[in-house]
């Protein structure tokens, strides 16, 4: 299965782009307590989490997503 690009539903350009940055999950001070995300942009890792750079929101790594267009 291969991930199709949500291009801006639900919120503005900007706010999507923030989203779908695996940047905003790794600040830890975007988030309480300062304690950022288990996440990874990298498949097969041992986190929690993946994100694939500017197209999709985080999802599980055990749902076995591909981030190829």
């Amino acid at each position: 299965m291969s991930i199709t690009p949500i291009g801006g539903i639900g919120g503005t350009s900007e706010t999507m782009a923030t989203l779908m940055s695996f940047e905003f999950y790794t600040k830890s001070a975007n988030w309480f307590s300062n304690i950022p995300w288990d996440i990874d942009n990298v498949p097969n890792s041992n986190k929690i989490w993946m994100i694939c750079e500017g197209l999709t929101l985080p999802f599980f790594q055990w749902q076995g997503l591909n981030c190829s267009k």
